[in-house]
């Protein structure tokens, strides 16, 4: 990466003239060594001269012709390249994280909870807790079995991206609650508490 310092109207001989012409040189190297270095003009760093670089004295310096225009690739860079074929604008990148509005949010807070909770029904209740107290404590349960599994699939190789990965920790950390709590249940059945004598 080159930063090149434009030089502007500053002295011959001056700080900011010799860094200009060093770094220019060094832009003309790399056009020799790689054929096709890219300029990216950027506001954070040219402040109120952003947009104004004039790359003419760089194509003078290099066998390559100069391009008509820099493209604006966002409201705060501007690319340009004096050899290769010209940059051309890309599409407008899409917002990753869409506004929700207040019932989608609640409608998904609704429904998280619902997971949970049916998720850990089956492990509370495997651990004999009554039917009101296992309902109250399944999205507690129902959290930490997603989360063990996940861990646990992960470290064994699954992917958790996509929706195969997230399906079969979902699948198991589910299931695994309620052949928990069926093993549970036989094992009453089987091993009745011992009763005792009042004689």
């Amino acid at each position: 990466m080159l930063v090149i310092v434009p030089g502007g109207n500053a002295p011959s001989g001056s700080e900011r003239d010799l860094l200009s012409r060093d770094s220019f040189d060094q832009y003309a190297r790399a056009v020799h060594a790689d054929g096709m270095p890219t300029i990216f003009d950027l506001r954070a760093f040219d402040g109120p001269v952003f947009g104004t670089f004039n790359i003419g004295p760089l194509a003078s310096r290099v066998s390559c012709p100069e391009p008509r225009t820099e493209v604006r690739a966002a409201q705060d860079v501007e690319i340009a390249s004096l050899c290769g074929p010209p940059p051309r604008p890309g599409p407008v990148p899409a917002d990753p994280l869409e506004p929700s509005s207040p019932a989608q949010i609640a409608l998904g807070t609704v429904l998280v909870l619902a997971a949970l909770s049916i998720v850990g029904f089956g492990w509370a209740r495997a651990t004999r807790l009554y039917i009101t107290a296992a309902a109250t404590l399944s999205p507690a349960f129902g959290l930490a079995a997603f989360t063990l599994t996940a861990v646990a699939l992960e470290r064994a190789g699954v992917p958790l991206t996509g929706s195969l990965g997230p399906s079969i920790v979902s699948a198991l950390a589910g299931a695994g609650g309620y052949v928990a709590w069926n093993v549970a249940e036989r094992r009453t059945v089987e091993d009745p508490a011992p009763e005792v004598d009042e004689r």
